[in-house]
This record gives C-alpha cells, sequence and structure tokens, in this order.
C-alpha cells in the first residue's frame, strides 16, 4: 500500500492552477440504470491503481448512485463469491457484478488499517426507514471522476469498502444491495480527519482545495433513467436549467441532515382534464400533531422510495388503481385497470407543498410517470409496476418522513457546504434544454433559477392530455364498501395484496353531495329532463296516430332512463455509531491487471479474519 507523493498530487492539477475555477460537469451512464426498485441511473468512476508498463493507471471500474456524506460506499471484490452469491448470505445470486467490484487488494495505492471504525452501509439517516446490515472496512484511495473538462483524480479518496450490505423487506426476508453510491462531499472543507496524519478526501472539498472550482457544493438532479432523462450532477456549481422557479434554502440539521418541513401532499393537473373523479385533491398530508403543523422530512438519495406515514400514504393511494403488497410494503399498479393508463400519461401529478421562509411555500410536483417505477427480482418473483410510497414509522422515533430518489426524479437539490445550507426547486421534465452551467460561490446562500412555465414546456411531449365533453368517465360503480380488486395483477407476491396496510385508516374522502361530484349533478339533471321531454313527445306521437286510425306496428317498450355510473377507486384501507475490532477478510492478491466489466474476475481467497457486523440502527 502506498501514499501518492504531494508532488504528483500538485503536478496532476496544473491544468487547473492557469485558468479560472469551472464547475465540474459529471456525465452519466446513459447506457445502463439497475434495479431491483428503480430503474436508478448511475455515474461511471474508477476507484485504485495499478503500474504497468504505460504508468500508473486505474484499477476497477464501478457504477454508483450519487448520494451520501463522507465515504463513498463502493462494493468489493469479495462482496460476491467465487460460485457468484452473494458474501452476505452465501446463497442468493450476486447481482452486484454487472455494476462492477473493488479490487482493493490489487490496489497500489489503497490504504487500510489507519482506524479502528468501520465502514458504514447507511448515511444521512438512511437507517431510519431501510433495515441494513452488512460490513465494511473504511479505505484510502484513488478515485477518478469523469468530467466534461476531462477525467479528474482524487487522492486519498475515503471509500468505504463494503463486503456485505443488506437490506430486510417487512416480511423479514433479506436481499443485498447491488450498487454502491458515489459521496456528495461533506461540510466546511469536505475532509476527513482520521488521525493527525490520515486525511481523507472528498470530491468537492479537494476539487475546492486544488483551485477546479470556486466552492465545496454541488448541484444534483436525478433525472428518469425510464424516460431517458439524464441527470445533472455538477460539482462546484449547479445547472440552472435544472432549477426552476422558487427556491428553497435550508439550514443543514444535526449529523448535517437535508431536512426541510411539509405542510401538504396534493393531487393535480397541469393542463387539460383531470384523470380523477376531481380536479384536485389537497390535505391528503396526515399531520403529526407533535410537529405544530409541519411535517419534517429528511432528502436523501441513497433511500428509493417516499417513505411517509401509512395514513398519508393511505390518503394518497385511494385516488389511485393500486393495492398494497404487505410482503415488500409498496403499492402495486393495477395495470389491468383503464385508470392506471389515464393517470400515468396524463399531465396529473403528487406535489409536496414545503414550507420557506417568507410568503410563499416551495411546491415539488412530481409527474405520475416517474411514480410508475419498476420491481424485480430479488424483490419480487415477477416483475411489477409500483407506485413508490412506503409506509413507515421511522425507526429513531423522530417522526420523520425521507423522500429518496422517487422524489429526487423531479426536485432540483443543490449544497454550499461551506455555509451549510442546501436548496430545492422544481425540476424540468424529460424535453428540458440546453444546460446553463453556474458556479456556487463560496458565501453564496441562495442560486438562480429558470422560470416555472418551463415545467409544462419541458413535459409537453410526454404527456397526453385529456380533453372530455363534460368530462364523464367511462367507469363503472363499486358497490358500497367494495374493494377495487385487482385484475391482471402479477402473480409474483399475489397472496399478499390487500387494499391498504392492515388497520391503517383510508385518509379523507369526499363526502359532499353523496360522493356525486357537483360538476355531474347539473349532468344528471338535464338528462332526466331530457328524458321526460322524450316520454311527453313519444306520447303526443302515439295519440295522433291512434286519432288518425292509422294501421302501425306497436311501439316497442325501452329504458329511457339513462343511469350515469362512476367508479371511484377506493383501496380499504450524522452522529456516527462505530464498533471496533479486527479487520474484514482480505482477498489474496493475484495480478496487478485492470479488469474489465463482466469478464472473468479473478478469485481471491479469504482469510480467516473477522466480519464485522452493521445492526441496523434502530
Amino acid at each position: 500500500m502506498h501514499c501518492l507523493s504531494p508532488l504528483l498530487a500538485i503536478l496532476t492539477f496544473l491544468p487547473f492552477a492557469s485558468s479560472d475555477a469551472t464547475p465540474l460537469v459529471i456525465p452519466w451512464n446513459t447506457t445502463r440504470s439497475y434495479g431491483p426498485d428503480g430503474p436508478w441511473p448511475v455515474i461511471t468512476v474508477q476507484v485504485g491503481s495499478v503500474s504497468d508498463k504505460a504508468g500508473t493507471q486505474p484499477l476497477s471500474t464501478v457504477d454508483l448512485h450519487p448520494g451520501g456524506i463522507w465515504e463513498s460506499m463502493v462494493l468489493r471484490r469479495d462482496f460476491c463469491n467465487n460460485n457468484n452469491t452473494n458474501f452476505a448470505d452465501g446463497s442468493s445470486l450476486c447481482l452486484a457484478k454487472k455494476a462492477g467490484l473493488y479490487y482493493i487488494l490489487s490496489s497500489e495505492t489503497a490504504q487500510q488499517g489507519f482506524t479502528n471504525e468501520v465502514g458504514l452501509v447507511w448515511q444521512w439517516d438512511s437507517n431510519i426507514v431501510d433495515d441494513v446490515s452488512g460490513a465494511a472496512v473504511n479505505v484510502l484511495d484513488t478515485m477518478t471522476i469523469p468530467a466534461l473538462q476531462g477525467s479528474f483524480t482524487v487522492y486519498n479518496s475515503t471509500i468505504s469498502a463494503v463486503q456485505a450490505w443488506q437490506i430486510q423487506l417487512p416480511d423479514g426476508t433479506k436481499y443485498s444491495a447491488q450498487v454502491g453510491t458515489l459521496s456528495l462531499g461533506a461540510p466546511n472543507r469536505g475532509i476527513q480527519q482520521f488521525s493527525a496524519t490520515v486525511t481523507g478526501q472528498t470530491v468537492p472539498g479537494f476539487a475546492n482545495a486544488q483551485g477546479a472550482v470556486a466552492s465545496n457544493s454541488w448541484g444534483l438532479h436525478y433525472g428518469s433513467a425510464s424516460l431517458n432523462q439524464e441527470g445533472s450532477l455538477v460539482f462546484g456549481g449547479y445547472d440552472q436549467s435544472r432549477a426552476l422557479g422558487s427556491i428553497g434554502t435550508f439550514d443543514l440539521a444535526a449529523g448535517f441532515s437535508m431536512i426541510a418541513n411539509l405542510l401538504d401532499v396534493r393531487i393535480g393537473v397541469e393542463n387539460g382534464s383531470s384523470p380523477f373523479i376531481e380536479d384536485s385533491y389537497t390535505g391528503l398530508l396526515k399531520l403529526n400533531s407533535s410537529f405544530n403543523g409541519v411535517q419534517p422530512a429528511v432528502i436523501n438519495p441513497i433511500v428509493p422510495y417516499l417513505f411517509m406515514s401509512p395514513e398519508t400514504c393511505a390518503a394518497v393511494a385511494e385516488k389511485l388503481p393500486v393495492t398494497f403488497n404487505s410482503q415488500v410494503g409498496l403499492y402495486i399498479w393495477n395495470t389491468a385497470d383503464p385508470q392506471y393508463e389515464r393517470i400515468v400519461k396524463s399531465p396529473a401529478y403528487l406535489a409536496f407543498v414545503f414550507q420557506i421562509a417568507g410568503s410563499d411555500n416551495l411546491t415539488i410536483k412530481i409527474s405520475f410517470q416517474l411514480l410508475n417505477l419498476t420491481l424485480e427480482a430479488p424483490i419480487v418473483n415477477q416483475t411489477q409496476q409500483y407506485f413508490p410510497c412506503r409506509p413507515f414509522y421511522a425507526n429513531d422515533h423522530s417522526g420523520n418522513y425521507c423522500l429518496g430518489k422517487a422524489f429526487l426524479q423531479a426536485a432540483f437539490i443543490g449544497m454550499n457546504w461551506q455555509v451549510e445550507k442546501f436548496f430545492m426547486a422544481q425540476a424540468p421534465g424529460p424535453g428540458v434544454g440546453a444546460s446553463n452551467i453556474k458556479s456556487i460561490e463560496p458565501n453564496d446562500t441562495s442560486i438562480s433559477t429558470d422560470p416555472i412555465e418551463n415545467f409544462a414546456v419541458t413535459w409537453k411531449r410526454d404527456w397526453t392530455g385529456l380533453f372530455d365533453t363534460n368530462n364523464v368517465r367511462n367507469t363503472t360503480a363499486l358497490p358500497t364498501g367494495a374493494t377495487n380488486r385487482p385484475k391482471g395483477t402479477s402473480a409474483g407476491n399475489s397472496k399478499n395484496l390487500t387494499s391498504f396496510p392492515t388497520g391503517i385508516t383510508n385518509g379523507q374522502k369526499d363526502t359532499s353531495g353523496s360522493g356525486v361530484p357537483s360538476r355531474y349533478k347539473a349532468g344528471i339533471a338535464v338528462g332526466v329532463v331530457a328524458g321526460a321531454l322524450a316520454v311527453a313527445v313519444a306520447g303526443v306521437v302515439l295519440l295522433f296516430y291512434r286519432r288518425g286510425r292509422r294501421t302501425a306496428m306497436p311501439l316497442q317498450e325501452k329504458d329511457v332512463s339513462q343511469k350515469q355510473d362512476f367508479q371511484i377507486h377506493e383501496k380499504d384501507g450524522r452522529p456516527r455509531v462505530h464498533e471496533t475490532g479486527e479487520g474484514l477478510s482480505h482477498e489474496a492478491d493475484t495480478d496487478h491487471g485492470i479488469h474489465e466489466l463482466d469478464e472473468g474476475l479473478c478469485h481471491e481467497a479469504d482469510a480467516d479474519h473477522g466480519i464485522h457486523e452493521l445492526d441496523a440502527m434502530k
């Protein structure tokens, strides 16, 4: 194991010393995305280094999801056993190989054993929503990041080299992670001080220290892999085209978490007619009375879902053709229901209203197209479309919600670590135009945005507007108290499908006018009058025929009553913790060659060192 000399580090960044600091625009890998609950996009980086005749070369190529603080969590070579099973359980198929694994013992620049602190498999409060366990070790090594300006190498990058990482489902079964994370930095100078002589670096902090960017900061919009919208990640700045309308500025909370206060959750439609019975629904957020009218929500790119209380999830889900699957703790779309297509292709959205300074609130609209995500193995046996609201109560009893990747498809977030503030704004749709890269200066407490009108413009090509006459839906009413059992739902896990989580109330329903919307009442009244006139006219005609003693066929009896049917789709309901001990199992070095993705991996024997378990943090 070697430390790169300070001279080499300085020489590497000479090109930046001769020009003004420019934000590092990081390209995404548009050819790959990963599940099992996405698809979620990735950024491809290189970790470690090895020498050959051409000089020092990057060692391992890995795909990572952007998110997290301090360490990047990177899956190491022995995450997969030699028989291609997961190290964590020794039996399930290891799917992580596709994203690339880190050959830690083959790296000539890796440093281990400098701390008794174990690595982490959770960050930014992700442990309060996911029941996670695993094993990891802290490492310092080179990490080469792609950038539009050219590759950028961070020396002594702080890494949590992960050997086991499991997530537990509500039914108790576990599955292993497939992709690691790319850290978004750390406060102040962005360094992690392990001891007086050992310092770990993060990407934006190191770039700022080298003069490559103006500040220790970043801007992020996840985009949508399913809709082929490339994400945006900029270190030292942000892309203004990804931030629309009002900007929310928030102070970092304890543990440097990003927490914003929710005021409401709503359903609406941007333009045209609504696919729902009503044009909009408000008051879907079921507030915890202890928070005085607001609901704190952690913004965390590491976790996948919209983690909200069972009451709030149920209030939203009762408006949708979905059924709750208790095994996975998620709502499955009923794709055979005509409402499914109407909703996910329409300009309808799920809105999150946040409290910000001043008189205005900040509303983030998530098109239902973005909430039509895919579950696949190992979470389910057969692929299913799902709505990503996970009913939960925080493990730390904080009462906080947690909004993950599903939310960040439609929201821009940015960070200025140097003033410990983060930013949030509405993100555009898949039709977003050219980038407009801006720097974040060291003392910036706000950023500029593009017009909010760009939201509808950038979604125009992907929405199918609904323009109906009198807005009458072709649906069938349900008997009182009946549940809308899904038809054609995937067989996988079907025995666990229920209308709502057991014991959870359905939330508020519109009870005005006996459940018939006001705009339909006028139509029904007109229909009744028209029917009465038709009967009167028929009677007069019949009378004239009889008086004229004309021969005619008897009038056939017809049901002149026009029954109006309406279907309501109802469903019932970082403070850091460390463990000390011996090192992780080590793999024997085989060769120092560069390992290509998806090719034969060299097999490395495990030593007999103990494995540290990171128990689920309660």
